[in-house]
């Protein structure tokens, strides 16, 4: 199922998005969105946990909370997180500069059904964090988790319109990204786009 819980109603611009979107509901969805391990050591699942009510009604308010408080959840919800929005908005989103709507690539202008080699797919060289990862690129941790994921779905689609000719992700290189989103870790040899 699907919920809109945002719906920013000014221009769709970096400063927009970060103040209505990241800065104020960021750390709350990554945490619904990661696995926490708690200080007694136990993990606190991603997603949202059901608990009863006092109507005994399933509920998932405070279900995190008490669940960290030891309850056992009768139903724990995975979620993802998508957004829709035109190509400026997206380059807005991933904090990178587009040129028109009419474009394709996050970083020139190259039209629709036009294939060039701006995608491409790499090999990670240590072990590391996303977060360095990314820091060493110097590109935003959200950035490539969208890029990322864009090539997980497997559908045509931007990262496949400009991927570098060849270039795809195998089964296990999807497996081991989803992993990866789980554990905020890249492993040495680990493919990723």
């Amino acid at each position: 199922a699907l919920g809109s819980f945002l719906l920013i109603c000014a221009n769709d611009t970096i400063q927009n998005v970060k103040r209505n979107l990241w800065d104020v509901f960021g750390p709350p969805i990554a945490g619904l969105l990661h696995d926490i391990v708690l200080p007694n050591g136990k993990t606190l699942k991603a997603g949202l946990h059901f608990h009863r009510d006092a109507n005994n009604n399933l509920s998932c308010v405070g279900g995190r909370e008490r669940t960290a408080g030891g309850e056992e959840p009768e139903r724990i919800v995975p979620l993802g997180l998508y957004f829709k929005g035109d190509m400026k908005g997206f380059w807005n989103l991933v904090a990178m500069k587009g040129i028109r709507d009419k474009c394709c690539c996050l970083f020139c202008n190259v039209c629709s059904r036009t294939r060039h080699m701006m995608f491409h797919i790499v090999e990670v060289l240590s072990d590391q964090s996303v977060e360095q990862f990314c820091s060493d690129r110097k590109m935003p941790v959200n950035g490539f988790w969208t890029m990322n994921e864009g090539a997980i779905e497997g559908s045509v689609n931007i990262f496949q319109q400009c991927m570098q000719e060849g270039q795809v992700l195998n089964e296990s290189d999807k497996c081991a990204l989803l992993r990866s989103k789980v554990t905020g870790t890249l492993k040495k040899g680990q493919r990723v786009v």
